[in-house]
């Protein structure tokens, strides 16, 4: 849902992972604790039983590839996946030479098109070819005018439910990302609204004026252009704004896809989400569907502190095994490596699903480690954990205590 700050050639996302975690095959410990319904139920999923080795954090870098502390094979090394403007491609076989097996995507706006890059170079379609060849591409208000990002007054709102604006970007970008050496396409603005797009709300749009009838033009775009992009032997990733707004949204848009960016997991910036707002419980079940179903899940969360990363990183321990991703930061470019994150690749195989205490805390145990997460927006006192755990800036604990959204990640002392 954001469209993203334009330095020199625009845009640059880089989704980073560290070192590999093998989680191998177990059984489910008995649950004594109360169970809810609906889908955080953890008797409905069977996670963490079958053997799986994967990643844990991913990295976003923003304003063009400048690297990061890490020389580029090292950087390579840590990452699973990179995704990055065509122009970034020259550094590809230097990441790669770190990690054969790393999973590059370029980056491109699926739904904009911006006069500062008349090229297209990380546009669906280029500024200049669109408004000479085909001035219908650009979405218009009543007066006739195209719609301009209210936050990005050089970007232009563009037509994603138009059949040759799809097959001609998609032609041309399939080109651009074998010609970089790329795996794939990471598909930013695949917005449920456009109210937060345009200013005036999505009544502006004429041809698309209700969230219904846009939603279907996105759907329409991703159904038509993932298969082509897997025909290549591509992979198509898309960052799904608002995916909380409409039921069944997150699972259907991800249906022709192989996975989707939540850029407020946990936290989109104006406060940690809460089980009584429904963002937290929403999200929780996204990152299950992905899980259940095979696709990859990007997990952002828009915090600076430690304590909102560790809320994060608890939350999506609850139901990570081999698609979800975390990375936390305030501004899409800065990374803070916490404590945590070290603590969570220790943590061993899952011993099961998550389950639900008495007092509303989620817990998930694991061979070397526990995971809790507080959503509620009281306090949760005297845990015990039924071991001796560190981690989360506590020493050889047997009981913890929880502030209000708040989540900690231990291991065994």
């Amino acid at each position: 849902m954001r469209k993203h700050a334009r330095a020199g050639l625009l845009a640059s996302v880089a989704f980073a992972a560290v070192a590999l975690v093998t989680w191998p095959a177990s059984q489910p410990r008995e649950d004594t604790h109360k169970r809810t319904g609906g889908p955080a139920d953890p008797g409905a999923h069977n996670l963490g039983l079958a053997p799986v080795t994967r990643q844990l954090f991913f990295r976003a870098v923003y304003g063009g590839y400048g690297g990061t502390r890490l020389p580029p094979a090292r950087a390579g090394a840590r990452y699973g996946v990179m995704i990055l403007n065509h122009s970034d491609s020259r550094v590809i076989p230097r990441l790669r030479a770190g990690n054969p097996g790393l999973k590059v995507l370029m980056y491109v706006d699926m739904m904009g098109s911006d006069r500062r890059d008349p090229r297209g170079v990380a546009d669906w379609t280029g500024y200049t070819d669109a408004r000479a060849d085909h001035p219908e591409w650009f979405l218009r208000d009543r007066n006739g005018s195209p719609l301009i990002f209210k936050h990005y007054p050089a970007g232009r709102v563009m037509d994603v439910g138009n059949r040759l604006y799809q097959d001609e970007g998609a032609a041309r970008v399939i080109r651009l990302v074998k010609a970089g050496g790329f795996d794939g396409v990471f598909l930013d603005d695949a917005n449920a609204s456009l109210s937060w797009i345009i200013r005036g709300g999505s009544s502006e749009c004429v041809k698309y004026p209700t969230n219904l009838e846009w939603q279907s033009a996105v759907y329409s775009f991703l159904s038509n252009v993932g298969p082509q992009l897997h025909r290549a032997g591509l992979l198509a990733v898309a960052n799904i704004g608002g995916s909380t707004i409409t039921p069944g949204l997150w699972q259907k848009w991800n249906g022709p896809i192989d996975g989707a960016m939540e850029e407020s997991f946990t936290d989109g910036g104006s406060g940690p989400d809460s089980l009584a707002s429904g963002e937290w419980p929403a999200k929780l079940s996204h990152a299950l569907w992905s899980e259940e179903n095979g696709k990859i899940s990007l997990d952002h969360a828009v915090t600076a502190t430690r304590a909102g990363a560790r809320y994060a990183l608890a939350t999506m321990l609850l139901v990570a095994r081999t698609e979800n991703l975390l990375y936390a930061s305030a501004g899409y470019s800065d990374e803070v490596w916490w404590p945590e994150y070290a603590t969570a690749n220790s943590l061993g195989r899952p011993t099961g699903g998550y389950r639900v205490l008495r007092n509303g805390v989620y817990r998930r145990d694991f061979t070397n480690g526990v995971v809790l997460v507080n959503p509620l927006t009281r306090p949760a006192s005297r845990i015990r954990l039924g071991h001796t755990y560190s981690g989360s800036g506590l020493r050889k604990v047997a009981a913890v205590s929880l502030a209000p959204l708040s989540g900690i990640v231990l291991a065994k002392s």
